[in-house]
């Protein structure tokens, strides 16, 4: 019964849609199963994650301020850890968020971790309210205190 929500500029494209379809289908997903959608004004983009019950962090590219979205609108995120930069912006950003039970280190573990959060959410666990309440005390979300240590950090290199 879990559907898969994609967005990309090429979705805007029919032909490119119906490609992807395609090869969902060969895989044995349907097409009911899948959205696929072309960018969205930030706001339209935001309400959005109110569908959303798990975020799947791309790999081997991570998603970055896609990610950090997800986040803040109280979505869980998957993210594979990896070897270089753009492939650690995902388990950098939920280090941050102190959502490391949500990194995982291999495909498998990728899989394992959304198989979970997917049974905690059929189960009637409040996933969602849980990682709204841990973004309170989460240093991704603390602007004040970023701004505090920068303000420092500054001050540090002009005296």
């Amino acid at each position: 019964g879990s559907r898969l929500f994609l967005q990309c500029a090429a979705f805007a494209e029919p032909e490119t849609c119906e490609e992807i379809r395609r090869s969902f289908a060969a895989k044995g997903i349907a097409k009911e199963r899948l959205t696929l959608s072309p960018p969205q004004p930030f706001h339209e983009a935001m309400k959005r994650y109110h569908e959303i019950d798990i975020a799947l962090d791309p790999f081997p590219y991570n998603g970055g301020t896609t990610t950090a979205h997800a986040l803040w609108m109280g979505v869980p995120v998957v993210s594979l850890t990896g070897d270089y930069f753009c492939r650690r912006m995902g388990e950098s950003l939920l280090h941050a968020a102190g959502a490391q039970a949500h990194i995982a280190k291999d495909q498998c573990d990728y899989v394992r971790i959304a198989v979970d959060l997917a049974d905690d959410i059929a189960g009637g666990r409040d996933v969602r309210g849980a990682r709204l309440d841990a973004n309170a005390g989460a240093p991704l979300f603390d602007t004040d205190k970023y701004a505090r240590d920068l303000a420092v950090l500054y001050k540090q290199l002009v005296s």
